[in-house]
């Protein structure tokens, strides 16, 4: 699934670019900005997403509580 790599690979880099003491926030950033994508996928899929992003695979339960959170909030810069 090519949308899959393109999640795995975003989502390593928010994680790996994070400022220290930021990467949930980028998680729960990333979960935010790609719910529409995320939406299609089990716990599990995201859970494997975390774990192939190099994360721990609770990280697929924080997506998905950022996701069902997309529909309240949206992105400020």
């Amino acid at each position: 699934m090519t949308g899959f790599g393109k999640l795995v690979t975003e989502f390593r880099e928010m994680c790996s670019q994070a400022v220290r003491g930021d990467k949930v926030t980028m998680i729960h950033l990333f979960g935010i900005r790609n719910a529409e994508h995320l939406k299609i996928l089990s716990l599990r899929e995201l859970s494997e997403l975390a774990a192939q992003a190099g994360e721990s695979p609770k990280y697929g339960t924080e997506l998905r509580k950022m996701v069902r959170l997309s529909k309240y909030v949206e992105e400020r810069r």
